[in-house]
């Protein structure tokens, strides 16, 4: 009797530890894929971190690791990566429609309160939807959060899919009611649509969430749930319902089709990163 109340007890500790331990690392932002540029994902000698392909002419540029002007540190991102302000400035609108905002973008936002942010997304402000999301998820709304990174890629933004990608992962392992005894097939059902959304960002145009979701996969599969190729083969299927209910939706609030161009100073600037990005990633999904 004793030893049942001592297992009785032990569970719901172990459960709140795990919780706390998950709840801490968002809160640090040590996710994978709701901060682009904080993991150096990338091998080769002369790569530079992810965060270069999101950084702003107008932002100050942290990630080579100075506290620069924005004039110095964008001469330092062209210098890094070889590329002119006029490309860069290419490739910083081609984010920022994709809700990639930096510092100095959410500045004039950060004033606003959460009745504000939420009156804002609601008409259909993509950033505002952003910073809610993120609000949200730091106040261990978790629920709230997800339906918001939902909207914000309705509207357009594929920076929310590395939040959903690293979401539905985390939930292979503890699912949003704090169970931790989930059947392995609603495991594996977590991972396969974090998976799909990976894709869902490539059909968007935005291949360089696809190829981290390759090169960081335990983003995705934190627990490392083995697949077969017949699991794979559900993913691309998932992404498309995903994605063409993205598509309903944008429809129904008159919105239209999705923009999923990628201009050639894009993917130029990608490849300079890392050329696998656009050069055939070799995968199973």
């Amino acid at each position: 009797m004793a030893n049942e109340m001592h297992q009785k007890v032990k569970r719901p500790i172990f459960v709140v530890l795990i919780t706390v331990f998950f709840i801490t690392m968002a809160s640090l932002g040590l996710k994978f894929y709701l901060t682009a540029g904080d993991v150096q994902i990338y091998s080769s000698s002369t790569a530079v971190s992810s965060s270069i392909s999101v950084v702003s002419l107008n932002q100050t540029v942290s990630s080579i690791g100075s506290s620069v002007s924005s004039a110095a540190g964008t001469q330092q991102v062209i210098s890094k990566i070889g590329m002119t302000k006029a490309e860069l400035n290419v490739v910083d609108t081609w984010r920022f429609e994709r809700g990639y905002f930096n510092q100095l973008e959410n500045d004039d936002y950060k004033q606003y309160d959460e009745q504000t942010l939420k009156k804002l997304a609601d008409g259909g402000d993509m950033r505002a939807a952003q910073l809610l999301a993120d609000l949200l998820f730091g106040q261990h709304k978790f629920k709230d959060a997800v339906e918001l990174y939902k909207k914000t890629a309705l509207y357009g933004s594929t920076k929310s899919l590395q939040f959903l990608i690293g979401e539905e992962g985390r939930r292979s392992l503890i699912d949003e009611s704090g169970n931790m005894n989930q059947t392995e097939e609603e495991k594996k059902n977590h991972v396969l649509t974090a998976l799909a959304y990976a894709k869902v960002a490539e059909m968007r145009g935005d291949s360089d969430v696809y190829f981290r979701s390759l090169m960081a996969p335990t983003s995705a599969n934190p627990s490392q749930i083995a697949l077969t190729d017949e699991d794979y083969a559900k993913v691309q299927p998932l992404a498309r319902e995903i994605y063409d209910d993205l598509q309903r939706q944008r429809n129904d609030l008159g919105l239209g089709s999705f923009d999923n161009s990628v201009p050639p100073e894009v993917v130029d600037g990608f490849k300079r990163i890392d050329p696998r990005i656009f050069n055939g990633i070799k995968a199973k999904y």
